[in-house]
């Protein structure tokens, strides 16, 4: 990981080119301890002149595809050999079972592991790669390699650790990002940051938590990611920006989702304006579409 770090940074400085650690994380436990190793390659590069900053979800599992499970070496010899079926041959086979087995090993274990396809599959839905594997009476390994064949099998995994959460969103390079993706509410099994990211960064860690002033945290999620993807009419409360504005109660604001039950919008937002146009009033979507595409802008 610290390696990977470093190579962005160098493509970074050897290019000129801005660089973005996007979702900067400790993944696997082999890896817990490393976010102030981290965050201390950053510094260092930024004290060096490069522009390197990094966004944060606040939640302690990730979202990705099963395919995770099948070493990248072998999904391309698969390929070349005429597709992902090719994965069952032996040698194939054999070389998925070891990293397999390194890869849940760290992890924590198969039940680390929570099916959430983005297309609803009943009969995986919401369990786990241990639950699946015996339910089928085969090993979790095995199981993510079918599950790899047949495609489109999302999955969430918890494989980072919360007290390092706050520790990646207080430095002064990170802000705010979701991660997220568009779901249709209440269909299948979705990721709680789809629903809840700003809210919790605000209510629960800047709030609850105490890690941020209400202007500190607005800035983390609102003017800092704005500027770093080049929208520079957007993010801040000024003349001549565009009027998007969330309007919400310090007191109040919170997430509800949660990884039991994702689909839960949150509380304490009565007001949501969209370039200028309410698109929520009173806590209630009204009928006005002013939102478009953002392009970067000069």
């Amino acid at each position: 990981m610290l390696d990977a770090l470093a190579e962005a940074i160098e493509i970074g400085e050897r290019s000129g080119c801005p660089v973005q650690i996007s979702h900067i994380k400790t993944w696997g436990a082999r890896a817990w301890d490393k976010a102030e190793a981290m965050l201390a390659l950053i510094d260092e590069a930024r004290e060096r002149g490069l522009d390197i900053t990094a966004d944060r979800y606040p939640y302690p599992a990730a979202f990705g595809g099963v395919a995770n499970i099948v070493p990248v070496p072998a999904r391309i010899e698969a390929m070349e050999r005429g597709g992902l079926e090719y994965l069952r041959d032996a040698d194939l086979a054999e070389s998925i079972r070891a990293w397999a087995e390194g890869y849940l090993a760290d992890l924590g274990g198969p039940e680390k592991m929570v099916f959430a396809p983005l297309e609803p599959m009943p009969e995986i839905d919401g369990k786990s790669l241990a639950q699946v594997a015996e339910e089928r009476g085969e090993e979790p390994w095995r199981v993510g390699l079918e599950l790899t064949i047949r495609g489109g099998v999302s999955v969430i995994y918890f494989s980072m650790r919360e007290e390092n959460i706050p520790i990646f969103m207080r430095h002064p390079a990170v802000f705010a990002g979701s991660d997220g993706h568009l779901r249709v509410l209440g269909r299948g099994v979705s990721h709680p940051r789809n629903y809840g990211t700003f809210p919790r960064w605000i209510g629960h860690y800047g709030r609850d938590q105490g890690l941020f002033t209400v202007e500190q945290v607005v800035r983390k999620c609102s003017s800092m990611p704005a500027r770093k993807l080049g929208l520079h009419d957007r993010g801040e409360i000024a003349p001549r920006k565009i009027a998007d504005l969330a309007i919400f109660s310090w007191e109040e604001i919170i997430d509800t989702a949660t990884f039991e039950d994702q689909h839960r919008y949150p509380e304490g937002i009565p007001h949501v304006i969209v370039a200028g146009v309410p698109a929520v009033r009173d806590g209630d979507v009204t009928a006005a579409t002013p939102g478009r595409a953002l392009r970067r802008s000069r």
